[in-house]
């Protein structure tokens, strides 16, 4: 007989489809999904998951946004707590490893936050080429020594 929760089978089933959801969404394979969730194969884990998300409204973009930024929170505390863990443990190799997993994960909440986001210059040319060119030729002159035109008369 199936265990049914408080709601009936049905709740128990999207409750089932949720957690493969999460694990799947963590990095698990749809084989590690399907056997720690009680599914038959990777396929009906991928087809609950499917359906799930068929049935629930899709979330907003902003709701989407902060959702994934705070995953990438608690992914770097969990970094940060084995990085500290294995600088004790005096292990480099887990250090260096750890290391670029924070600084991608840093790297990735500063795209989030729009840290990257190129500035916005605007210029406004307000002097036609001719006139650049008038003023250059004046500047220019004007570091040239004045010519003296003049004739020299020789006295006997």
């Amino acid at each position: 007989m199936t265990r049914r929760g408080p709601k009936g089978p049905h709740y128990d089933a999207r409750i089932k489809a949720e957690r493969a959801f999460q694990l799947h969404s963590v990095g698990r394979t749809w084989d590690e999904v399907a056997r720690e969730t009680g599914y038959a194969s990777r396929g009906a884990a991928q087809t609950a998951v499917k359906r799930l998300l068929d049935r629930t409204p899709k979330e907003d973009t902003e709701a989407a946004r902060r959702s994934a930024l705070e995953s990438l929170r608690i992914t770097s505390s969990i970094l940060f707590a084995r990085f500290a863990d294995a600088a004790t443990r005096q292990d480099d190799a887990a250090v260096v490893a750890l290391n670029g997993a924070l600084h991608r994960n840093r790297d990735q909440v500063a795209k989030f936050l729009g840290l990257y986001a190129p500035a916005q210059v605007d210029v406004t040319v307000s002097t036609s080429p001719a006139e650049i060119l008038d003023r250059a030729e004046a500047e220019l002159l004007a570091l040239v020594p004045p010519v003296i035109d003049a004739e020299i008369e020789e006295t006997a």
